[in-house]
């Protein structure tokens, strides 16, 4: 991997975030975690410095702009610069469409969407620098839907967009803008989802791809300026369907939500 100053890592507590830190490290890059919860980011930092690289972490919201603001000062403070961003910071909310409320849809906004465009717009200087490199952790529902995931789905959409936008604005800096798009993955996301239909899709933690391979892709996606990554042959499929045979794709969708949504209680039951 090309030599780097620095990489800020958010949603860096656990999960993907957690495990892309700890293998920029062992790659030489000096990592600024950000997360909410700081005794977790305590214990990265720790490992990680244990093992010889240079880390620290910045307890802080991504949703708050002035939070990511310290974030990246302070790794341009402890290492001189930011060459890289992965935002990776996320949530999700199962519900169905009749059901949304404004509380769900602007927290999930306020995390999902706004956390990703903070973490771009406060980075700019430093990655123009560095003509540096901007990751998006997305999802396979960056380009499909699924039903019940409305909210996340509609988050994700908008980093597609975003993402593409920001690529074509950002070209003549220099700046890659990177996408990596994940399936379903053995981190917590599924028992930290708010869930407004009574069950989530999968709430065994160890189902899906193990958290250290989706990292080492989107490390290797990020590092080498990669414009889209989406990680799974099922995904993948699903990607590919729902472009060509819209139709068939629905049709398989339901086909499979018949059996998530017979566990679903009884409307007025």
């Amino acid at each position: 991997m090309t030599a780097q100053r620095s990489v800020l890592v958010t949603g860096a507590s656990s999960g993907i975030g957690r495990s892309a830190c700890l293998l920029y490290a062992r790659r030489g890059a000096a990592v600024l975690a950000m997360a909410r919860t700081g005794d977790r980011l305590r214990t990265l930092v720790e490992e990680i410095r244990a093992a010889g690289g240079r880390a620290a972490f910045a307890v802080g919201d991504v949703g708050r702009r002035a939070d990511v603001r310290e974030a990246v000062a302070l790794a341009a403070k402890e290492f001189g610069g930011v060459d890289t961003v992965v935002a990776n910071a996320g949530f999700g909310i199962y519900s169905d469409v009749a059901s949304i409320t404004e509380e769900d849809f602007d927290s999930i906004v306020r995390t999902n969407v706004k956390g990703v465009l903070w973490a771009l717009q406060e980075s700019l200087p430093h990655l123009r620098a560095a003509r540096g490199r901007f990751g998006i952790v997305s999802s396979i529902l960056g380009r499909a839907a699924v039903p019940y995931s409305a909210l996340y789905c509609m988050t994700k959409h908008a980093l597609t967009a975003l993402a593409d936008t920001a690529r074509l604005e950002l070209a003549k800096d220099g700046i890659s803008v990177t996408v990596v798009g994940p399936g379903l993955t053995a981190t917590d996301f599924q028992s930290n989802a708010v869930s407004r239909v009574g069950v989530v899709a999968a709430p065994d933690n160890s189902v899906g791809w193990p958290v250290e391979k989706v990292a080492a892709r989107l490390v290797s996606a990020v590092e080498r300026r990669r414009r889209e990554v989406y990680l799974g042959l099922a995904g993948r499929s699903l990607i590919w369907a729902r472009n060509r045979f819209p139709r068939l794709a629905d049709w398989g969708i339901r086909r499979w939500m018949q059996q998530f949504e017979k566990t679903l209680p009884k409307k007025g039951g």
